[in-house]
């Protein structure tokens, strides 16, 4: 993504327990034929960190056939693939905690029999039950209240002051508020359609923008290449662990017709020893930088607007000359990357335009620039 984001604590520590709650579930029905309320609570029973809670976490699961159905039909499955599949999920959601690298694998719902298809919907409720009216704080705590969409939404807001742009494309705000509730959609970075075990995850959960998440986005996956084959967690951008690509990269703009239309064309890293896989993912599930071609009259408009008014007031009573309004160019590119990246959208890709505007279009005073600068200064914003 453009923008890297912090995980606050607090969603990683409830959602962590969730996480291995519903796993060690998962497990626990892997080695029974049947399951009922009265099993699940005298296993929860045998687990010191989950004994006092026991009782209730038994009863939350039987008092929903969303809950409890996929879970009956996941133990009549054949035991030993049962075991196997759950002890495969649980080391996969495991190493995203602790050694991101290697693979997950893929769950392939046309070929998946029908107890793993169960499986898969018991781990896909419980992302529900958080969008929904949140998961019990029995479930994570002896103490403490639901843990819900908002909450999660509220905490991230709190711990990203920084980010007020979408993290993956740098385009509108990823929120809205609305009656004291902030509205976003959360992004499944690895699908939860095609990685069920890693619905709740916390290192998987993301807020993005509409355009992102559900018109752009959708189900791609970015361990898939588009050309075959498939990329493992070490060649990937992985959510919170790493900044965002907008510190390690530059975008090749071109000018196919004037300095007023921009082409973007690649988004490059800085040196050979970046991830270029990282960038490629960018393409291929973001669809950038294309978009912003596509968006280039929204960038554009925003851009010359604010060199105008920039160029207003540290030009204005001044001689207009190549050198101080590339000096006033440069002076904006500095408050695009100190104040504006990540606050203001498309900054990203306004800042390569205007290097490129400074680098190929005050050669003289006779270029199109240049004369557009003047006119700006002598009259009125």
């Amino acid at each position: 993504m453009i923008h890297g984001t912090n995980l606050p604590n607090s969603t990683r520590e409830v959602l962590s327990q969730v996480l291995l709650l519903q796993l060690r579930l998962l497990y626990w029905a892997g080695h029974e034929d049947h399951v009922t309320q009265e099993g699940c609570e005298r296993w929860c029973s045998r687990i010191p960190m989950l004994r006092q809670r026991a009782r209730k976490i038994a009863g939350w699961v039987w008092d929903s056939n969303k809950r409890y159905r996929p879970l009956i039909e996941f133990s009549r499955g054949p035991v030993g693939e049962k075991k196997a599949w759950a002890i495969l999920l649980f080391r996969e959601a495991v190493r995203l905690f602790r050694n991101p690298i290697g693979q997950l694998t893929p769950f392939e719902n046309t070929r998946a029999l029908d107890w793993q298809k169960a499986g898969a919907d018991f781990l896909r409720q419980f992302y529900k039950e958080l969008r929904g009216s949140g998961i019990p704080p029995y479930l994570f705590s002896d103490t403490g209240t639901a843990f819900k969409a908002q909450t999660f939404l509220e905490s991230f807001r709190n711990e990203n002051t920084f980010l007020c742009v979408c993290p993956a494309c740098d385009d509108e705000g990823y929120y809205t508020i609305s009656e004291g509730s902030i509205l976003a959609e959360i992004d499944h970075y690895f699908p939860k359609s095609v990685y069920p075990h890693l619905a709740i995850h916390p290192f998987n959960l993301v807020p993005l923008c509409h355009g992102c998440n559900s018109w752009i986005k959708g189900d791609r996956d970015p361990l898939e290449k588009e050309n075959g084959g498939r990329r493992e967690l070490q060649d990937v951008w992985l959510p919170y662990r790493q900044a965002g690509l907008s510190k390690k990269t530059f975008l090749d703009v071109h000018f196919p017709a004037d300095h007023r239309s921009a082409e973007f064309r690649e988004i490059k890293p800085w040196t050979d020893y970046e991830p270029r896989e990282t960038i490629a993912v960018l393409g291929e599930v973001y669809r950038l930088p294309k978009r912003w071609s596509e968006n280039k009259d929204r960038i554009g408009d925003k851009l010359f607007r604010r060199m105008r008014q920039y160029s207003h007031i540290v030009l204005s009573g001044e001689t207009i000359g190549v050198q101080n309004v590339s000096n006033c160019f440069s002076a904006l590119l500095g408050l695009f990357q100190e104040e504006d990246l990540a606050r203001e959208s498309f900054v990203y890709p306004m800042t390569w335009w205007l290097s490129k505007l400074i680098e190929q279009e005050l050669g003289s005073e006779e270029t199109p620039l240049m004369q557009e600068v003047t006119s700006w200064v002598q009259l009125p914003l």
